[in-house]
C-alpha cells in the first residue's frame, strides 16, 4: 500500500488519521508554511488498482466546481505507485452516534 505521493508529503503535513477503507486512507492535514494552519482533509488512495476510482472522483470534482459549503477540491496528486491523494475542504459536524446519545 502506498503511503502517498512524494509531492503530496513535501505539500502536506499529515496531522490526525480518521480512517481507512477499500480505497483508501483519510487524514487531516495541513498545507505546510501556511501560517493559517487550515485544516483540509486528504484521501490516500491506496494502490494502481484503486487509480481508475481516484481518476473518477479527480474528474468529477474538476467538473463540479467550486461550491460554498462543499468538501471541494483543494488539490490533487497522481502517483499510482506511491498512492494518488485528493485534497479538499473539511467540513466537519457532529457525530451522529454522538448526537444520539
Amino acid at each position: 500500500m502506498g503511503d502517498g505521493s512524494a509531492s503530496f508529503h513535501s505539500a502536506y503535513e499529515q496531522i490526525e488519521a480518521l480512517g481507512c477503507g477499500v480505497q483508501g486512507c483519510t487524514w487531516k492535514v495541513t498545507r505546510r508554511g501556511d501560517e493559517s494552519r487550515t485544516v483540509y482533509v486528504a484521501k490516500i488512495y491506496k494502490s494502481a488498482d484503486i487509480e481508475p476510482f481516484f481518476a473518477a472522483e479527480r474528474d468529477a470534482m474538476i467538473a463540479i466546481g467550486e461550491h460554498p459549503g462543499f468538501s471541494n477540491m483543494v488539490d490533487y496528486f497522481q502517483d499510482p505507485l506511491n498512492g494518488s491523494v485528493i485534497v479538499q475542504h473539511l467540513i466537519e459536524g457532529t457525530k451522529l452516534s454522538t448526537w444520539l446519545q
